[in-house]
This record gives structure tokens, sequence and C-alpha cells, in this order.
């Protein structure tokens, strides 16, 4: 835990402005190379620099009463002698005055900052405090449009008005005025704040992949209308000589060619949805303006339309002249981009125009391939679309809601589960919500997924208090069933008693008629209860590949046949990518802590394969069902239980054969010539009596059966497998198995 000594600042002309900017700035003399961590929170976001150097950016949007503060080191960067620690920070700000904020202890802006520098057992502290240079960032217009009203505002930046150098040491901050201390009402906010749970997000480049357009712009004449809505107005006329080599601007080192006098306009595609910050890289010319209009899709004459869902996502870029770099402070979300060149008094020479994706540092966990390349698809691009949504939070949309909500992150995370396996964002999200006053009490439900997917009951038991609280006021039975489970794993006995038997007399929460993506997780997992994967396959099929057929890189918020108008990338909406490897590839843990069930379901596909990360190991699972034969290769480190399909089969035999190496029941079977069957006839048997009544043998006195097998509906239950690796073939009675 952090001593905080560190002050809030900021410019004093500036607090309580929505949409602004601020440079600070602190050189210090250090004595030689050291160990530096910088402690860092700001409202709204920070870049942070060390002698020029880029180290970081943060702390991205948070729950109200969740601020956090990051830690960046900057051993690396500082060197003895003179150093500066510098930062540009933005506030987005609400429309409240001071002393409305004051009172409900929100910070409308404030930047504050802690560097620890240790070497030779010497420790030297620098805070943020009054003896801080602070100037007015006034390179960016603060009077620019916001986007929408979940979303910031449009950049408007002119680079003629940047102070060169300002990071650096040795710059001239003489006219900068001295940094204003946010009053001693708010000190105890510093003592409140969180260090950040979850890793810094991952920032890495991202081209485009094509030139789709470029040509002429016929200007409108209307100062009133901000940048997207004048580029949504503007007549262009293609003219592939306008801009020359324009493939260049598609990856750095040659350059593109802009010449026209007259205003013109180039259109990107990444390929795909990105989501990150917009970067322009000039290698020389002239002054300009640019506008960057952005959209996840084209409109019907194949345009850019920045204004689509009434969203204004566009910002501007007034270039000095000569040699220079943009890069975007606001985050944007889009697939294809326009540049308009605007007001050119020389040729320019644009190298490049990229986006720094940004997003949670995730890394496939998971593997899932089926019989059917269709669905295969659909779990990729599931996998994709949430790895865009997975940012500082669970984000329902990063475009149109960029916000966390209960319902739609706990089926993110359950996605999440089956692809990247990460805890600690959907840990975070718990803990959010349970703080929320009034929450919607699904956050229990998600506390309860959470646990049996990790295993962890540290988060339960934290928790635990809010739990109860909420339990004892709701009506639904779904989640007093899961308290009701979370009370048993952290052994209070009385609580899961008792909200189990309220959860029987309560009825659960409607479901959802499956208007939106999202909403057909419950129905997909009903359906396959009740036995009907092949009807839940082709809905997904209908459905999700109706998007991919309609050009979708990432999820849509709706289906394709709801309209047009939403947003084009929504996590929640991969619920197949969840369904895929826990219903049809049949892997799901038990009960918190309790091992893994395989229980696949084959719904007319021929194979399906996947190796699935668990808190316990990797599972691996791949079954197969052709020439009359299911055959099931299972492989878990902790042992499973697995429920074999005899569906279909009248009169069903089940092989078991051990796949380890070497195990003694294994041995015992290849010496005595022991068979593999365990189940017949409808009952379950036992290879080694089987062998002994071969041999006209009595068991043992000692020896005592093992009842592992147990028939319910269309499946032969299997407790205690033979070993952690394990093959299950199910074949008719009298049937021939070729190996």
């Amino acid at each position: 835990m952090i001593e905080w000594q560190a002050k809030w600042i900021w410019s004093r002309s500036l607090i309580d402005v929505p949409n602004c900017y601020v440079y600070v700035r602190r050189e210090f003399d250090i004595d030689a190379a050291p160990d530096a961590e910088a402690y860092v929170s700001c409202f709204t976001e920070y870049k942070l620099y060390a002698n020029g150097r880029y180290v970081g950016r943060g702390p991205g949007p948070c729950e109200p009463g969740f601020q956090t503060y990051a830690t960046h080191d900057v051993s690396y960067v500082l060197r003895p002698g003179r150093n500066v620690i510098a930062a540009v920070c933005y506030c987005r700000g609400r429309d409240a005055s001071a002393s409305e904020s004051l009172q409900s202890g929100y910070i409308p802006s404030g930047f504050l900052l802690q560097l620890v520098i240790e070497r030779n057992g010497d420790r030297q502290v620098i805070v943020t405090d009054e003896t801080w240079k602070v100037k007015a960032a006034d390179d960016w217009d603060f009077s620019s449009v916001q986007m929408a009203e979940t979303l910031g505002y449009q950049e408007v930046y002119d680079s003629r008005r940047k102070p060169v150098g300002w990071n650096v040491v040795g710059f001239d901050d003489a006219g900068w005025e001295q940094a204003y201390v946010i009053g001693q009402a708010r000190r105890e906010l510093v003592e409140e704040l969180i260090c950040r749970q979850i890793p810094p997000l991952k920032e890495w480049d991202v081209y485009p992949r094509a030139v789709l357009d470029c040509g002429l712009v016929t200007p409108v004449d209307d100062p009133s209308i901000d940048i997207a809505t004048r580029m949504c107005r503007e007549k262009t006329q293609p003219d592939d000589t306008v801009i020359k080599y324009a493939k260049e601007i598609l990856r750095p080192g040659e350059c593109a060619v802009i010449s026209s006098v007259q205003d013109c306009y180039v259109i990107l595609d990444f390929g795909m949805e990105v989501v990150g910050y917009p970067a322009l890289k000039i290698r020389a010319g002239g002054q300009a303006t640019v506008d960057l209009g952005y959209a996840e899709t084209l409109d019907t004459n194949g345009g850019v339309d920045p204004t689509r869902q009434g969203i204004l996502q566009a910002d501007r870029v007034i270039l000095h002249g000569g040699r220079q770099e943009w890069h975007g402070f606001g985050r944007r979300a889009f697939r294809y981009v326009q540049l308009t060149i605007r007001n050119l008094d020389r040729p320019i020479s644009i190298e490049s125009m990229h986006v720094t994706r940004v997003g949670y540092p995730t890394e496939l966990a998971s593997t899932f391939s089926c019989s059917d390349e269709l669905l295969n698809e659909i779990w990729r691009t599931g996998a994709y679309t949430l790895s865009l949504c997975m940012q500082d939070t669970y984000e329902t949309c990063p475009l149109g809601d960029p916000v966390q909500r209960t319902a739609h992150a706990r089926i993110e995370a359950l996605i999440n589960y089956y692809t990247f396996f990460d805890s600690a964002l959907a840990a975070q999200a718990v803990e959010q919500f349970a703080r929320r006053p009034g929450a919607d009490p699904t956050w229990i439900v998600m506390l309860h997924d959470y646990c049996v997917y990790t295993a962890d009951l540290g988060l339960v038991t934290q928790l635990y208090p809010r739990l109860r609280e909420v339990a004892e006021t709701t009506q639904d039975s779904r989640i007093l069933r899961d308290a009701s489970k979370l009370a048993t794993a952290v052994s209070n006995t009385q609580d899961a008693l008792a909200w189990h038997e309220r959860a029987s007399k309560c009825v659960s929460s409607d479901i959802g008629a499956g208007t939106d993506p999202y909403s057909y997780f419950e129905i997909l997992r009903a359906m396959a209860e009740q036995g009907r994967t092949s009807a839940a396959l082709d809905l997904i099929r209908e459905k999700w590949g109706e998007m991919l057929r309609r050009g979708a890189t990432t999820w849509w918020e709706r289906f394709a046949d709801e309209g047009d108008e939403c947003g084009l990338c929504c996590g929640s909406a991969g619920v197949p990518t969840y369904f895929l490897p826990a219903e049809v590839l049949g892997v799901k843990p038990s009960t918190p802590g309790g091992g893994i069930v395989v229980q696949p379901r084959v719904g007319g596909l021929q194979w399906a394969s996947g190796r699935i990360r668990t808190a316990a190991g990797f599972v691996e699972v791949e079954w197969r069902f052709e020439n009359g034969v299911f055959r099931i290769d299972i492989e878990a480190p902790e042992g499973f239980i697995v429920a074999v399909p005899i569906d279909g089969f009248s009169n069903p035999v089940i092989d078991e054969i051990d796949l380890t190496p070497e195990t003694p029941e294994r041995r015992a079977r290849r010496t005595y010539g022991w068979g593999n069957t365990i189940w017949r006839n409808g009952s379950e048997r036992d290879p080694y009596l089987d062998w002994l009544s071969s041999q006209e043998a009595e068991p043992p006195a000692q020896y005592t059966p093992r009842s592992r097998c147990s028939a319910h509906q269309s499946y032969v239950w299997i407790r205690e497998s033979i070993s952690t690796h394990v093959r299950y073939e199910v074949h008719e009675e009298g049937y021939i198995v070729s190996d």
C-alpha cells in the first residue's frame, strides 16, 4: 500500500472545464541510475512521458467510487543528472458546478503523481504539488463537439500551437503557470484510490489493408456544422489521379503524394473492426487541414458516413508544415476511415495512417474446431469481437456503448473463460457491480460463474457480506440458487439451506424473447438441455451466419434482420463462442473447484475437438461419430466425469480404453486379457468380473465391484475414469469395431 504524499494538481483556470487538456511537467536531478516507479492517476486520462519518451497511459474509464492509480516503471528512462517527468492530461468533465462536484465527492479534473526513486539505499520522492508547472494545452480545441452522450469529444488539434520540446529537459517553461493544488476537502479521495487490479492495456500498431477510393471533394460552406456532419454532406468525385502512390499510405516507408489544390479525399479499409488511437505520419509538405471520419461500415454509396447511429465520430488535424506525426488522444472504433485533405498550400507527403490498437492483453488460451467450417468461423469471430470489448472493463460496444453492463459483462466473462481464460477482468467487474448502489443482482450469478470457472473462493469470501445483503431481498430463484451454492462453497450451511428453500418458492427472471444476440444465451442452452442441439446449431448458422454473409468481422448488437442502425461490435453477442466448446464439445466445470464434466452434444456434426484451459489445467477432447461408432478421447490432468451419448443406439455397448502410457489397471488388462466393455444390455459391466467368468473363476473374497455408471435420458454417465487419458467407444451389440 502506497503512502501518498502527492497532491491533486491542475490548471487553476480550467477547474471544472469539460473537454480540456493540460500539460504538466517537473524537472529534477538524480545522482546515479535508479530504480524508479511512478504511481499515477488522473481524471479522465493521461499520457506519461519521461525525458521525452512515452511511458504509458491511463487510467481509462472507471466506476464511480472505483478510481484507480497505475504503476509505471521508469527506471529505464531516467539517467544521472537532470531529468523531467511530464504528462498531457485530459478531462472529459461533466455538467456539474464545482460546488456540486465537491458535495458529491467527484473530482471533475486533476492529475496525481508520486515518483519513488531508489538508488544505493537512498530514497527520493517526487510528488505533484504547487512546484510543478502547468499549461493549458490549447493546441486542442476545447469547444469541439461531443460525439455522443456516452462518448467523448471530437478531437480538433492544431499542431502549429504545440509547445515543441515540452516534455524534454531544458524546455523553457518560464511562461507556464504554477500548478494549482486542488483543495484539502478532496484530500481523503487520495487515500481511497485503488491500485489498478488488471494489467496495463496492450498497445500495438495496425495498418490499413486497402485503399478503396480517392478523389475530389466539393466542400459545404456552413461553418456551424461539425466535422462529421460536414464530411457526410460533402459531395465526392472519384479520381484516382488526385493522390499519387496512394497505396503507400498502407504501410510505413514510402509516401503517397497529394498535390491537388482542390480539397480531396481517400478512403482506407482496415479489413476488420479495430479499436484504438488513430495516427498520421507526414513526411514533408506544406500546411493543410486533414479531417478524419470513421465508420464501422460503408454507406449505400460505398462511402464513409461518420454520423451513423447519430455518433459524430470524426477528428481534425491542422498541419504546421514539414515533417510531423499526430497521435490521437481519443480512442476510436471503426473499420473504415476517410481522410479529407483541405486548404493545401503546397504538396504534402503522407507516409502512413495507422491505428495504435489498444486492448486487454489477451492471448488465445483455448481452441475449438468441428466438421462445420461455418461454425468454426463463428467461434473465431466471437473470440475476436470479445478481444475488442475487453478494455479497462468489459465494454458492451466500444463505439456506441463503451460501458460495463451486468447482463452483458456476465456473458462476456463466460466467453472469455473459453477463449482467453483471464480471471482478473471478471473479478474486477464483479467487485465493481457489487459496490454499485441498487446494483442489478445478476452480479451474484456472475460471481458464481467466476467461482466455478476459476476455483477462486477468495472473492466470494470478500464479497459475502454484500452477497448476503442482496440475497435477503431478491425474489429471483436463479439468483437465490447461485447464492445458495456460493454459501455452500464457503461452508455457510445455514444461508445455503435458507436461500435454497426460498428459491423453490420463487420464479426466475425472464430470459428474454431473443431479440438481441446476447439474449440467445439462455435460449441456446435450454435447447441443448432439451436434446435439440441440432436445432440450436441451425439457429446459430442462420442468425450468426447471416451476419458473416453480410460481411461482418465482429458481432453486431442486433441480428441482420433487426435493422441496420446498430453497433457492429458487441462482445456479448458472441454467444456461440461459449456454446460450441461448452455444449457441443461438452467441457464444463462442475462445482466451484469440483472438477470437470464432459458432456458432448453431437447435433448432427461428424466431429469436434478442442483444447480448453480450465482452473485445473488444459482439458483436451476430441469426439467423432462415423460408421455407426461414437468415439471420444479425453485427457484431463485431474480426472473427469463423462456423459457418453447413446441416443440413436438401440442396444449400446460402451468400451473404455486407457490411453495413458502405463497404469496398474492397464498392465493387469494387458497381462490377463481383460476386456474393455463397461456397459452392455442396459447395465454396467465390470471387465474384471467378466474375465473371471470367462475363466470360470470367482472373484477374491475381498473384491468389491465399483459402481461408476448410470443411465440418464440419452446419456450414460461414467464417474471415476480409469485414468486421466481415456477413450470411450459406443457401438451396437455385435458390431465389430476396427482400429
